[in-house]
């Protein structure tokens, strides 16, 4: 039991000591108002981040536009130079971007 508490308190801690980290672009907060949308990074590993896009599959074409500078932004700021953005019709509001080195 004390190794089972042991490790959800591990657990816990990395989750809130890796959650200040963790980043969020908006549309607004950029000055774009024709959309309104927020690339909010939820999970981050080694080389790849999920974000959460609310209403991502009913995007326009200028905010799908957007979401790549905001992906682009993402990797610029976790220090890496490409990007690459995965998801289909049915990912729902959630996009997997990965970073490969080259």
């Amino acid at each position: 039991m004390k190794i089972i508490f042991i490790g959800v308190m591990l657990l816990v801690t990395g989750f809130a000591s890796n959650a200040e980290d963790l980043l969020t672009i908006s549309s607004k907060d950029k000055g774009i108002s024709a959309f309104d949308f927020e690339v909010k990074e939820v999970t981050r590993n080694n080389n790849s981040s999920i974000l959460k896009i609310v209403n991502f599959q009913d995007r326009s074409a200028a905010a799908s536009r957007w979401m790549m500078c905001a992906y682009t932004e993402i990797a610029q700021k976790r220090g890496f130079s490409f990007c690459a953005a995965l998801y289909d019709d049915h990912s729902g509001d959630e996009v997997i971007v990965v970073f490969p080195s080259s």
